[in-house]
């Protein structure tokens, strides 16, 4: 095993734990509007990429690969819409483990856009992943149960953030670095702060919001989960030049146990984040989901 990709492939889910985290903390209490959150978490990572091409210049790969790669980082800033709609629904672990979702979209489009063939092994992991994130999804309200809102949200997340990073593994060869790949998909998530922007119901939506509302603190914190989140997000990027995309995207299944380990302790200095339910009820679901998943990833990759 290769492992400088097992280091960065990794350590992305465990920043991105923390960010889950505090996203839902700033979602629940301080910035209570989906697409204001998206807009500022877009916008405040503009001083990244003038840091990034301030010390290591910004190489153009021609039209058709820096567009490719601007798409990549639009649709990948684009879901924090739904993703931050389901963190509002749901527990941040619950969530996490949704987003086991990514692995198998990750491996459906590797099909379609790279012919690759699913074996019967790959079939029987697949149907192992789905019914892990069904139990994931399962809640049980007022004796009913039915599937949380934040599954079909996330759902919708997974297939989009699978698509951008298959975009970033197809297009990164044809830049001079990886970090002039990596800011060129930053330039792309920044630019859907002003995309959004175009949108008239988006626009009034986005300034019906007055910034002096909201407290320092929230605003620190912001700026916090989207240092964190570019942070996972690089280490991320630069596994997937080192390894196969789906195999890369299998690792965030250990997003939600860093979730769990993590939160606790979070929890004494940021005292506004909410505890995870750990019923017996709650805790067998979770388990029984996390551990479903792992054998189906432990059967499509060893």
């Amino acid at each position: 095993m290769n492992f400088e990709w097992f280091f960065f492939a990794l350590i992305s889910p465990f920043l991105w734990a923390f960010a889950n985290v505090l996203d839902s903390t700033i979602r629940r209490n301080f910035i209570k509007n989906d697409y204001y959150m998206m807009w500022t978490s877009a916008f405040i990572r503009l001083p990244a990429i003038l840091a990034i091409i301030f010390f290591f210049g910004l190489d153009f790969p021609g039209w058709f690969p820096a567009i490719g790669m601007i798409t990549g980082g639009i649709l990948w800033s684009s879901m924090f819409v739904p993703y931050l709609r389901a963190l509002n629904y749901e527990e941040t672990s619950r969530v996490a483990l949704f987003m086991q979702m990514i692995a198998v979209f990750t491996l459906l489009l590797g099909y379609i856009t790279l012919g690759e063939l699913l074996t019967p092994k790959q079939l029987a992991s697949f149907i192992l992943i789905l019914i892990g994130g069904i139990f994931a999804a399962l809640k049980q309200t007022q004796s009913k149960w039915h599937f949380s809102k934040a599954f079909w949200l996330i759902l919708i997340t997974s297939f989009f953030w699978a698509a951008s990073d298959i975009i970033f593994k197809y297009f990164q060869t044809d830049f001079i670095s990886f970090i002039s790949a990596f800011n060129f998909f930053l330039i792309g998530s920044f630019l859907t702060s002003v995309l959004i922007l175009f949108i008239p119901n988006l626009r009034r939506e986005i300034f019906k919001i007055n910034a002096k509302e909201i407290p320092l603190k929230g605003w620190i914190m912001q700026a916090i989960t989207v240092l964190i989140g570019i942070a996972g997000s690089m280490t991320f990027a630069y596994a997937l030049t080192l390894g196969k995309v789906a195999l890369t995207s299998v690792l965030i299944q250990t997003q939600p146990l860093f979730i769990l380990l993590i939160t606790p302790l979070m929890i004494c200095f940021i005292p506004e984040i909410e505890k995870e339910d750990l019923s017996k009820r709650a805790l067998l679901f979770k388990g029984l989901s996390f551990l479903v998943i792992t054998i189906g990833l432990i059967i499509l990759y060893f």
